[in-house]
Order: C-alpha cells, then sequence, then structure tokens
C-alpha cells in the first residue's frame, strides 16, 4: 500500500449493501475507493447505509443515527451554499400521511454519494452541480485520481476537466 500525503478522507453513503439495481455502480465506486487509498490519493474512506429519506422532526431524528444524518445534511447544504454548488440530490419536501392526515417535512437523501474531508472540514460533495456542470461521484473521483500528489483535487469547476478519457488508474493488485 502507498504511504498517503494526504489528510483528505472520503466518506461513501449507500442505500443498502444489498444487491440491487445500483449494486454495480456502488462495486466499481467501492473499488475506486480501495485504488485511491492505495495510491494515496486519499487517507481513508467510511461507508455509512442512509436510508431514502429523514423526517427532520420525527422521533427517529432523535436517536444517535438520526442526529448523525441531520449533521451531515447541514454539513452538506453549508457546502453548497458555501461553494455555490446545487445539491438536487438532496431534497425537502412535506409528506402527508394518509392515515392521519398529519404533514411532516421529510429530507430525501440521495442512494449514492460521496463526501470528501479534509480533516473535520467537508471540502467536496457529489453528486452536485457546480459551475453548470453535473458533478457524479465517479467523474469527482476521477478529478481525485487525476490531482497532483500532495495537492488536494481542485473542484470540477476549477479543473474543467472530469477525467472520463483517463483509466482512474492502472490495475491495482489486490488480495
Amino acid at each position: 500500500m502507498a504511504r498517503s500525503d494526504t489528510t483528505t478522507t472520503a466518506e461513501l453513503y449507500v442505500r443498502s449493501l444489498a444487491p440491487s439495481y445500483e449494486f454495480q455502480s456502488q462495486e466499481r465506486v467501492l473499488s475506486l475507493l480501495d485504488e485511491l487509498v492505495s495510491r494515496g490519493r486519499l487517507a481513508g474512506y467510511d461507508v455509512f447505509v442512509w436510508g431514502d429519506a429523514i423526517c427532520p422532526d420525527g422521533t427517529g431524528a432523535h436517536t444517535p443515527t438520526g442526529r448523525w444524518v441531520l449533521d451531515r445534511v447541514e454539513r452538506i447544504e453549508r457546502w453548497a451554499v458555501d461553494s455555490g454548488s446545487a445539491i438536487a440530490a438532496l431534497r425537502s419536501d412535506e409528506h402527508r400521511s394518509a392515515i392521519t392526515g398529519e404533514c411532516r417535512a421529510v429530507t430525501h437523501l440521495p442512494s449514492l454519494a460521496l463526501a470528501e474531508f479534509d480533516g473535520d472540514d467537508l471540502v467536496h460533495f457529489a453528486p452536485c452541480l457546480a459551475a453548470g456542470e453535473h458533478v457524479t461521484v465517479l467523474r469527482r473521483l476521477g478529478s481525485l485520481a487525476s490531482a497532483p500528489l500532495g495537492k488536494r483535487a481542485a473542484t470540477d469547476s476549477e479543473d474543467g476537466d472530469d477525467g472520463a478519457d483517463r483509466p482512474v488508474a492502472e490495475k491495482s493488485s489486490r488480495l
């Protein structure tokens, strides 16, 4: 494994670890994250399973997991404002119960997302819309792979190159 000269870590958020229609994309992203760590482009990463939505004023939001999800949502929204990006996959609306008629705010969560941190600071989130360009998780991983060693990857709106035409890494040797 390569020595990491970066303090950048990543968090991958997935809907499920079970095979589904997104399983191949998820497997590809996990393989690419492994390659980025082995090449020293990332110091490490964690995978978190979250649902399709959270009700910010619901009972579940007051659990440790609910507070963690709401913290991440708040940090992502703050990053989007600060960076001038938009997060279409993270949206809020109201849900009316067909049984009780009660109306509650609901925040919908993306089924596959990537957050990059430098220490405790959120420095990028995908998927997003940055400078009019849709930045997918795979596109962002390409930007991380092509960044000069020891340098944080530019935001996709800064570098103008999504890395889509380059391999993310040579075939990695894995046990």
